[in-house]
């Protein structure tokens, strides 16, 4: 009897938990790509409208570099939920999405920073949050620090400062770079195929 007891009241309390630690997010204003030109917003299947991710900027409360490996983040950023552009907007507008029917679940304490990351392009493989592959855009929010959990009531992220996706990626060096390097390889194993 104590065991059932003590299950239901875990349970609950689980159950509140849970509760209070949700994060809806969304935009009022809305994010544009690298020509400042509000991103396409679609009410449709994922896949087809830019990548978006709500971001826990980590302990040390920094925005950290982006890059195409996973789910993009670096440092000890993370991702908390992803989405698209025009999900939850019911006219699918341009440079807009509304979650906050669907909050994210959190674990991270009052005083916790997230901001918001929007892509250009969709995920690379609908259903998983995997960044795009292709050379892109990306931008970043302003951050946002999480105040009220423990009240009962899930707290809204609701972003109304626009941004752009105006980070290259890869970065233009790191592009050269690594072309330089490829074409240095192919100098040197000719030089060496006719030496030998």
């Amino acid at each position: 009897m104590k065991k059932v007891v003590f299950t239901l009241a875990l349970s609950i309390f689980s159950f509140e938990c849970a509760m209070a630690n949700q994060i809806g997010w969304a935009t009022s204003a809305p994010i544009g790509d690298h020509n400042s030109i509000a991103l396409a917003g679609i009410p449709g299947p994922e896949g087809t409208t830019a990548m978006v991710q709500l971001i826990y900027a980590g302990t040390d409360m920094t925005i950290g570099a982006a890059n195409q490996i996973g789910n993009g983040v670096t440092g000890d950023d993370e991702v908390i939920a992803y989405s698209w552009m025009g999900r939850g907007v019911p006219l699918g507008d341009a440079g807009l999405f509304d979650l906050t029917t669907l909050p994210a679940e959190n674990t991270k304490a009052n005083g916790s920073l997230y901001y918001i990351r929007a892509w250009e392009v969709p995920t690379s493989s609908p259903g998983t949050g995997l960044v795009p592959t292709v050379p892109t855009y990306y931008g970043n929010s302003e951050t946002y620090a999480i105040k009220n959990f423990g009240d009962g009531n899930p707290e809204t992220f609701n972003l109304g400062t626009p941004f752009n996706t105006t980070i290259a990626i890869p970065e233009p060096t790191v592009a050269a770079l690594i072309g330089l390097f490829g074409g240095g390889m192919l100098v040197a194993r000719r030089l060496f195929a006719k030496e030998a």
